[in-house]
């Protein structure tokens, strides 16, 4: 039988990615005081894994061309629920963060802050999804780099079509994504300063195998009844 999410499972599972997309973009705007965060419509996609990586593609923060830096963090969403978060940062992403903290613009600053930002990103956004849904805090491996500088479509087919990271053939995954802008209130007092925002740009999407569809459509129904009600449950065949 071929695993399937119905268009409620997917507009509440798009509407968790939304609330825990709000919490990293205030946790971004305290971080870059002086500028908007902007956020990506989430999106859901299941299906076979290349096909997953090619639907990525569309719509996504970066062209196809674009060079990417991208890390990858191992997660469990309960017993028996593995995933994967990757995480990728446009060109200058890295200048960006290390020049706000003081830092060198060397390769390994911009590696280190590129790493600590993939872990808040990743801790609020596909940790808020999944506290949503499992009831419970998931575990996350430190963030390892897997390419830097690599074309946008090329991390895509590596990981999805070659299957570089994980093993599963058809997969789940959630995108979301980030970009900062300066606020404009601030435009009169940096007229004669370079932006300093705007170069960030980030996308993060979560991998899970639709073998844990099960566990993904029986914690959406507990979620649907304790935001709708025991008559939104779902029915039992």
């Amino acid at each position: 039988m071929t695993a399937s999410l119905d268009d409620d499972d997917r507009d509440l599972l798009q509407e968790t990615c939304n609330v825990a997309m709000g919490l990293a973009g205030a946790a971004l705007a305290r971080f870059f005081a002086d500028a908007f965060v902007k956020l990506s419509v989430p999106h859901v996609f299941l299906g076979p894994s290349g096909d997953v990586g090619k639907l990525l593609t569309s719509g996504a923060a970066f062209a196809e061309k674009d060079e990417v830096s991208t890390f990858r963090q191992r997660f469990m969403a309960q017993v028996g629920v593995p995933g994967e978060v990757i995480v990728c940062f446009g060109a200058g992403s890295g200048a960006e963060v290390a020049r706000r903290l003081g830092h060198d613009e060397t390769d390994v600053v911009e590696s280190e802050v590129l790493a600590e930002i993939a872990s808040l990103l990743t801790g609020v956004t596909i940790g808020g999804v999944l506290r949503q849904l499992f009831r419970r805090d998931p575990t996350f491996s430190r963030p390892s780099p897997v390419g830097k500088r690599n074309s946008y479509d090329a991390t895509l087919d590596a990981i999805f079509s070659q299957r570089v990271l994980f093993p599963w053939d058809h997969v789940l995954a959630l995108r979301i994504a980030f970009r900062l802008e300066d606020d404009p209130r601030l435009a009169p007092l940096m007229q004669d300063h370079p932006k300093r925002v705007g170069t960030f740009q980030s996308q993060v999407v979560a991998v899970l195998r639709t073998g844990n569809l099960p566990q993904v459509k029986e914690a959406l129904g507990r979620l649907r009844v304790e935001l709708l009600g025991p008559s939104n449950a779902p029915s039992q065949l």
